[in-house]
């Protein structure tokens, strides 16, 4: 087992407790995009402005998680060369 694997196989362990975080997270998000939707829908004023606001905040953070999700699973080697773990 080579210095490279084994830095493998703890980014993919880091991915897999991300991906767990990252699925309780979620669910809270979906939870407060439809309450925000649903008071974008009901109120027709001035806070509907702060509701578009605060669902453009939540979609910046899926899109954020996500891609912190995709690199340990499926880019580990890059990330061991930008460390210079090897």
């Amino acid at each position: 087992m080579t210095h490279r694997s084994l830095f493998n196989i703890v980014l993919k362990i880091f991915g897999l407790l991300l991906l767990k975080n990252t699925i309780e997270i979620l669910f809270e998000l979906i939870n407060s995009i439809l309450y925000l939707a649903n008071r974008y829908g009901n109120l027709r004023s001035q806070s509907a402005d702060v509701n578009l606001t605060g669902l453009f905040a939540i979609i910046v953070v899926l899109v954020l998680y996500f891609t912190l999700l995709f690199q340990p699973f499926f880019k580990t080697n890059n990330i061991i060369d930008a460390l210079k773990l090897d």
